[in-house]
């Protein structure tokens, strides 16, 4: 079954239907919406069907999507979001949150094989996911001219030359002071963004005929087996299916700077989980 991936606002989202039969653990947390039928879970021994799921990082899972369709995040954990995430988990009767909520997938979602990324309209998706049955709210910063600047900044740079100390210098700034309001505007890490940067380089490389190895190599990334070992670790994910399987499973940056820039989130009195 075909899975599409897209880097957005420095998470990994995706849309497809999850199988997770062998019981598995990531370094993210991940939260997921089944669009029209449930989905059947096991998290610590414990079986139940949601339509609405929420896990935090290293929990052992198993989830079981094949009636529908799923859209899923891997989310930073020292991210704002899955902060706001993990305290409600805390608050949980049980180390994990599920939700009964029932979702359409309505026109907007009939994914196939020919489909474009941009007819999912994903953004619109993830926010109804996290606005209507998160009850979080959120709120594009995209008029921020420092977010601008700074995502302008990474544009101007060669992917390869990518890093904190090559973006502090295009910004005239000190490489902590850069990563300290990275952070502080967008929410996420700093150094996490310019790595998922990369890999969307490198997925656009081997779209366009390139070997693994050459194209992990000119996107400026370490090399396969430490990729491949985060990838697994943080997302257990298997990086060689995720960039090299195709049609089957596709892979999309996030292009324009209201998408990248982050957000600043705050509760709503009213959500979807419990």
């Amino acid at each position: 079954m075909r899975r599409d991936y897209w880097l957005f606002q420095g998470y990994l989202l995706g849309l497809g239907t999850l199988n997770e039969e062998e019981p598995c653990s990531h370094g993210a947390v991940e939260l997921v919406v089944s669009l029209k039928y449930p989905m059947t879970v096991t998290a610590e021994g414990t079986a139940f069907t949601c339509s609405l799921l929420a896990l935090p990082p290293h929990m052992r899972h198993t989830i079981i999507g094949e009636q529908g369709w799923q859209i899923f995040g891997y989310l930073h954990p020292e991210s704002r979001l899955a902060g706001m995430i993990l305290d409600r988990i805390e608050k949980s009767p049980h180390p994990w949150l599920q939700g009964p909520a029932v979702v359409s997938d309505r026109e907007l979602v009939l994914p196939g094989l020919d489909m474009e990324p941009a007819a999912y309209r994903v953004r619109e998706l993830w926010e109804f996911l996290l606005s209507r049955l998160m009850g979080i709210q959120s709120y594009p910063l995209g008029w921020s001219g420092e977010v601008k600047a700074f995502l302008k900044a990474v544009d101007s740079l060669s992917v390869h030359d990518l890093g904190v100390a090559s973006f502090a210098k295009a910004l005239n700034m000190a490489p902590r002071a850069a990563e300290e309001r990275f952070r502080e505007l967008c929410g996420i890490p700093l150094a996490y963004f310019l790595f998922n940067r990369k890999v969307v380089d490198a997925a656009e490389r081997i779209k366009k005929g390139r070997p693994m190895e050459a194209a992990v190599s000119e996107a400026g990334l370490s090399g396969v087996s430490s990729v491949a070992n985060y990838m697994k670790e943080f997302y257990n994910l298997d990086m060689e299916v995720l960039l090299m399987e195709k049609p089957l499973i596709r892979f999309f940056p996030a292009a324009d700077y209201e998408q990248l820039s982050g957000y600043t989130l705050q509760n709503s009195p009213e959500g979807g989980l419990r």
